[in-house]
């Protein structure tokens, strides 16, 4: 053995054991020589080559995968969540915030993945160099020396960039074989709260199990499976459309909504989508006026869904008691998302926001009272417009509800009174 130690002043005194004509250090040092067989270093210099390469290659196919689903996933989330945030459903909102946030952890990942597969490439590059030199030489030795320890470090932070790449494939786009017909053992949120809208389109909410993964209604369903003891369900938002389907239209009507319903959940679902998985349900929206004409996606493929076996003969209904804790917490019904109304709401909300004129506003935090005035006309002369007077509440919190005053009083939310003026304030 020996022990590496700074420079002394000892005399290099001492002659060389095997050959006393040659002085090999002194009493507390002595020279070491380092044997090098260059007749193999070709041979190592592929082997760790090869080793490398393999590695990098799994570790491109993983990122290729990777990069694609957060693609899809910001995608998604960047068409969803403005357009729930105009319908006035937060938590589906809110769910696409939670696909961003995914999005830029497997973004990060990926960055990080390209990073080393780029190293692996310089080093591929400079082993191809060393093919031609005369490894005989000491220099040229240890440079190949160096360039194989390297090449085996690079190999050694794929490998370990690959196990946590493959980590994030399967949960962010799990490749199950078994997948086909696993939808068919989910039913509609709706079925289990009222029959009557199980054909609408639904979104939901809850406590999440698993992180938002890109896959075809079928590969949610069996991701769902396959979180045995924790998934009960989850909400689906379609990114490509599917096949083909009949019915549907501004004039199909009920029955060809539900016949296209039904013809989803029997066929094999092939459009890709994202998918949410959840361990409880705590609320559900479901709309009554969604088209398919003119839309981007078919808003159809919007589906809450919820395995049938957790819930065979019980009702999801809300239950004012608060003693049923499967129940969901809230079933908004949302009946105002036509494209007419959503046209006008959107038309109303870009003039608000660009109103420019200064004025006074009070916040309430409870509606009790209103009054709209019938007889006032934009006169010349008047120092203020009395048709900018409002009264203005949160789209989000009253969507699909009345304020109307209620004569039983059992009406939290409602208007205490409302009152009609067939005069001007001016």
């Amino acid at each position: 053995y020996f022990k590496a130690m700074e420079s002394d002043s000892s005399e290099c005194d001492a002659v060389c054991d095997g050959n006393p004509s040659t002085m090999c250090g002194g009493k507390t040092k002595s020279t070491i020589f380092g044997m090098h067989e260059c007749v193999t270093t070709a041979a190592d210099i592929t082997d760790a080559k090869g080793k490398m390469g393999e590695a990098s290659q799994e570790l491109s196919a993983l990122e290729v995968r990777v990069s694609t689903a957060a693609a899809t996933l910001q995608e998604a989330a960047e068409m969803w969540q403005p357009m729930f945030g105009k319908a006035g459903d937060p938590v589906a909102a809110d769910l696409f915030q939670s696909a961003k946030a995914f999005a830029g952890e497997l973004e990060k990942a990926t960055t990080d993945a390209k990073t080393i597969m780029s190293e692996a490439s310089e080093l591929e590059k400079t082993a191809d160099a060393l093919a031609s030199k005369d490894f005989g030489k000491t220099e040229e030795a240890r440079g190949a020396e160096a360039a194989v320890e390297d090449m085996g470090e690079a190999a050694t932070k794929a490998i370990a960039a690959s196990v946590g790449l493959e980590k994030l494939a399967k949960q962010s786009s799990p490749e199950l074989e078994d997948a086909d017909g696993a939808s068919k053992r989910y039913y509609p949120v709706m079925y289990f709260v009222d029959k009557e809208f199980q054909d609408m389109p639904s979104t939901c909410g809850g406590t999440s199990s698993e992180k938002p993964l890109v896959g075809t209604l079928d590969v949610c369903a069996r991701a769902c499976d396959n979180d045995v003891h924790e998934c009960v369900g989850f909400s689906f938002f379609p990114t490509k459309q599917g096949p083909p389907r009949q019915g549907g239209g501004p004039n199909g009507g009920r029955l060809r909504r539900q016949q296209r319903f039904l013809q989803a959940a029997t066929e094999k679902a092939d459009g890709e989508g994202i998918c949410f998985l959840f361990s409880k349900m705590k609320t559900a929206t479901y709309y009554t006026k969604c088209e398919e004409t003119g839309r981007p996606v078919d808003p159809a493929g919007v589906r809450c869904m919820v395995k049938f076996s957790e819930f065979s003969g019980v009702s999801l209904k809300p239950n004012p008691s608060g003693k049923c804790d499967i129940c969901l917490k809230e079933a908004k019904k949302a009946d105002g998302a036509s494209s007419e109304q959503l046209g006008f709401r959107r038309k109303l909300r870009v003039a608000l926001e660009k109103a420019d004129n200064e004025g006074i506003c009070f916040l309430f935090s409870k509606m009790k009272t209103a009054t709209y005035y019938t007889k006032c006309e934009e006169m010349t002369g008047r120092r203020v417009d009395p048709a900018e007077v409002k009264c203005m509440v949160k789209f989000s919190e009253f969507s699909g509800v009345s304020l109307k005053p209620n004569p039983s009083g059992k009406c939290d939310i409602c208007l205490k009174e409302v009152k009609k003026a067939d005069r001007c304030f001016l």
